[in-house]
């Protein structure tokens, strides 16, 4: 086996540890009303750009089309942490859940060799940055970050005791 066989062999398990890792965070999240669904949905479409990323890298090695559908498969599966009742995963995952948009876009427009040739298209994939950040920090100001409580549980709306927003949920509330 080639060196590039045994790295692909490896990402190819540790996307199968990256996919197993999200099943006991969606289980018992408290944000996600159909659990079983969100699951396979997410486990299909993650599992499904690592393995055709995989193998497209496999076959044409000096494309960059397959480490981009990879790269688009793990970070399905890093969004799929912003669903965590564990605080720090929650963070990540919603500071980063947004990456694997961005790598998508940035998939569909080097087609078909994974080389993005024309100026505007190299600008569109200046949008990388932006997407890694939270979803409350470029919010313009009538679109905030607020909670139902369907989705938080409290019925508060996103608020503490205090009367201060909690954070915890990211979901537009109109004025």
């Amino acid at each position: 086996m080639t060196g590039l066989g045994r790295a692909l062999w490896s990402l190819g398990v540790a996307g199968v540890v990256f996919g197993l890792a999200i099943v006991p965070i969606v289980l018992t999240s408290d944000l996600v009303p159909v659990k079983g669904l969100t699951l396979g949905l997410a486990l299909v479409s993650g599992w499904g750009f690592i393995g055709a990323g995989l193998d497209a890298w496999w076959r044409r090695p000096e494309s960059n089309f397959g480490p981009l559908m990879t790269a688009t498969g793990f970070g399905w599966f890093v969004a799929g942490t912003g669903v965590s009742d564990l605080p720090l995963v929650f963070v990540v995952g919603q500071l980063l859940g947004n990456v694997f948009i961005a790598s998508l876009v940035h998939l569909l427009l080097s087609m078909p060799d994974g080389r993005l040739e024309t100026r505007d298209r190299k600008l569109l994939a200046g949008g990388w940055p932006s997407s890694s950040s939270s979803c409350s920090t470029w919010w313009p100001a009538w679109w905030r970050p607020a909670c139902s409580s369907r989705s938080c549980g409290a019925g508060d709306g996103g608020r503490s005791r205090s009367g201060a927003r909690s954070g915890r949920c990211c979901s537009p509330a109109w004025p």
